[in-house]
Order: C-alpha cells, then sequence, then structure tokens
C-alpha cells in the first residue's frame, strides 16, 4: 500500500469518527433535555463503566489503553456537552 493510500484511509476513518460522534452528542442532548423536562439525572457513573468494561473486551489487548482514553475522554466531553445544555435550559 502506498503512503497516499494509507493517508486517505486515515481521512477516510476520521470523516466516520466524526460522523459517530456528531450523533453520539445528538443522543447526549437528548439525554440532556429528557433529564431536564423529567426532573431526573442523566449522569450515571456506574453505567459508564460498564460500557467501558464491554467495549474494553471488545477491544484487542494493544489497543485497550487507547481505548480506554478515547471514551473515558469521549464520556468527559459529552457529560460536558450536557452540563452545557442544561444550563442553558435552565436560564
Amino acid at each position: 500500500m502506498e503512503l497516499e493510500d494509507l493517508r486517505a484511509g486515515l481521512c477516510r476513518e476520521e470523516l466516520r469518527l466524526t460522523e459517530a460522534f456528531k450523533e453520539y452528542m445528538l443522543i447526549s442532548s437528548a439525554l440532556a433535555e429528557y433529564g431536564h423536562e423529567n426532573n431526573v439525572p442523566v449522569s450515571d457513573r456506574a453505567a459508564e463503566e460498564e460500557r467501558l468494561k464491554n467495549s474494553l473486551k471488545a477491544t484487542d489487548a494493544y489497543l485497550r489503553p487507547y481505548m480506554e482514553e478515547f471514551l473515558t475522554t469521549l464520556y468527559a466531553l459529552s457529560g460536558a456537552f450536557r452540563s452545557e445544555i442544561l444550563d442553558d435550559l435552565e436560564d
């Protein structure tokens, strides 16, 4: 495989990740709105830990540390996004 092909592959996968991230954040936004409308907490550390555990089981051992960092960062970004939405809804 040529260098240009490898770079094109990375670019293609980044676009797929971008679409998946946008969808994840849309769901996170809906979760924040649901919590606000129904007066229920939307953060669930135990559920995040369970999802993380399941995702790490499905990940090859050599990639697990990277997947763990990726998902914990995603959870933190999602939580910050939900907090921002909740702040806006309360104004």
